[in-house]
């Protein structure tokens, strides 16, 4: 493995690494090594990582051996990206660090912990910690594996604390678990029965699952509701719950901030949900798309649970597609970030964009061609929350735009005349040539003899045209029906005189001839 430049290579003995071990055991000596290398920073960089255990740990915003010092040794396994090789080469060479700064941090490693293993109130008792049974044995014991499964159940712990990868994350979305204990359900061989779980997936909720397992079998046994890593000195040697920092103005964080704010995650989460947007809709190239979908991304959300970190560890994906991925992205997180902290803010409002609102509005109008709504009807497609005044305010967007227009207490879909239409096409030049003669009011055997065709070639060509036509349509405008197919409307559903068009269009000859 490519491995970033940094620390010398340094042989410590089984004993004295067993003895480090044991120091940082007691809260108050791992708190002591922390605040040392705070004091003197160590980034990732100069810590000999490979790329691999040097992204993981980025991606968990640990920069530095600070803070990696707090997640030792347990916290590495809950990393999704990390397998056994690489949490062992990252506690090696932590281990390393500490030994070369022994002497300033007036730590003695060369005896096992004396006064500073006085047990504490947050911690589990020497004698059940060395009998802390594995996560196979608590799942045996079923009197145990229940009080554990009730543990989660009165916490209502969701699975995405777990801190799972995207692909097992979706899968158990999909599959309606949301809670742990739901999870602590199928644990072990239940997940393989799940759409679109492998066996790597499978692995990896069982691992981070039995890390939850025995964290709630250390809670249970010690009698306390949290570990150490959640509790705080208060100055006068007793621990205390953590109290949560007064919260950052959502307008200040970036979306991805946002999103894994303990603060505004769920708020942000539910907005952006409201607002997602799927894979099909953001114009990847086929290799990317297809990358994507085989990781479990299907939505624009999906990609931000782990971006980008995360997008270098999807199968069969290049530089070049990761680039594309973020070009899409970006501008998206761009364009939601001012609402999506607006909603943070308790602005419902922002829930609900006015692109969101006029497009519903305009979808409400697929499959009833001509016909009007009212007020009501055009009301009934959008939820409680939006106020009628910004309806109508979204209404009035729309008929300022000429995508309807209003004629008595009704609303009616203004679509693109087929004139238009035809300019931008994409059909065959030939086809599209047949059909503006055709519209111009050219017989079909006049255009016939132009082009040297019999008038039924003519015909067929005009014909296919019009469809080819209403497929461009749909595809560019996302409507099926052009300004003059209100003309059929009104002769396949009233007895109306030919002349209509003459008395109702001032290009009468153009509809006359398209009817």
């Amino acid at each position: 493995m490519d491995s970033m430049k940094g620390r010398a290579a340094i042989t410590l003995d089984d004993d004295t690494r067993q003895n480090i071990r044991n120091k940082l055991r007691n809260p108050k000596v791992k708190e002591r090594v922390s605040q040392f290398f705070q004091n003197h920073p160590v980034p990732l960089e100069k810590m000999g990582l490979s790329r691999r255990s040097f992204n993981a740990l980025s991606g968990e915003g640990i920069t530095g051996l600070s803070l990696a010092v707090l997640r030792y040794p347990n916290g590495f396994w809950e990393i999704p990206q990390l397998g056994d090789e690489s949490v062992l080469e990252i506690i090696t060479a932590m281990e390393d660090y500490i030994h070369l700064n022994a002497q300033e941090l007036e730590i003695s490693l060369t005896d096992t912990i004396s006064e500073d293993r006085e047990a504490t109130p947050a911690t589990v008792p020497e004698e059940a910690a060395a009998q802390m049974p594995s996560a196979a044995e608590l799942h045996a014991d079923s009197g145990q594996y229940a009080k554990i499964i009730q543990y989660y159940t009165d916490r209502e712990t969701p699975v995405d604390s777990l801190k799972l990868s995207t692909r097992a994350y979706n899968v158990l979305r999909r599959a309606n678990i949301e809670q742990i204990y739901q999870a602590l359900d199928f644990y072990p061989d239940g997940f393989m029965e799940m759409r679109n779980m492998g066996k790597k997936t499978s692995d990896e909720i069982c691992r981070v699952l039995e890390s939850a397992m025995q964290k709630a079998y250390r809670a249970i046994i010690s009698g306390h509701d949290c570990d150490m890593e959640e509790r705080v000195n208060s100055g006068d040697g007793t621990l205390q719950e953590k109290t949560d920092p007064v919260p950052e103005d959502p307008a200040n964080l970036t979306l991805l901030e946002l999103l894994h704010h303990p603060v505004y995650k769920e708020k942000a989460e539910h907005f952006l949900k409201a607002n997602d947007v799927p894979l099909e809709a953001m114009n990847f190239s086929a290799r990317s798309y297809n990358a994507l979908m085989h990781s479990g991304y299907k939505s624009l959300l999906e990609i931000l649970y782990s971006y980008p970190d995360n997008l270098r560890s999807i199968k069969n994906i290049g530089a070049k597609s990761i680039a594309e991925i973020q070009q899409a992205v970006d501008p998206y997180m761009e364009k939601l970030q001012p609402a999506t902290a607006a909603f943070c803010n308790s602005d419902m409002d922002a829930l609900y964009s006015d692109e969101y609102i006029t497009e519903k509005l305009l979808i409400r109008f697929d499959g009833i061609g001509f016909e009007g709504l009212s007020f009501q009807q055009m009301r009934e497609v959008l939820p409680e929350e939006i106020s009628e005044e910004r309806i109508k305010k979204c209404i009035g967007t729309l008929l300022a735009s000429h995508e309807l227009e209003y004629v008595d207490f009704r609303c009616y879909r203004v679509y693109p005349s087929a004139f238009d239409v035809l300019k931008e096409s994409t059909i065959e030049p030939r086809n599209k040539e047949v059909f503006t003669q055709r519209l111009s009011g050219k017989k079909l055997e006049e255009i016939g003899d132009d082009l040297g065709l019999t008038r039924e070639r003519v015909r067929q060509i005009a014909q296919k045209a019009i469809k080819q036509l209403h497929i461009f349509l749909y595809n560019a405008y996302g409507v099926r029906l052009m300004d003059e197919d209100f003309y059929t409307y009104l002769y396949e559903n009233y007895d109306t005189p030919t002349g209509i068009c003459r008395r109702t269009s001032s290009d009468h000859q153009r509809d006359f001839q398209y009817v």
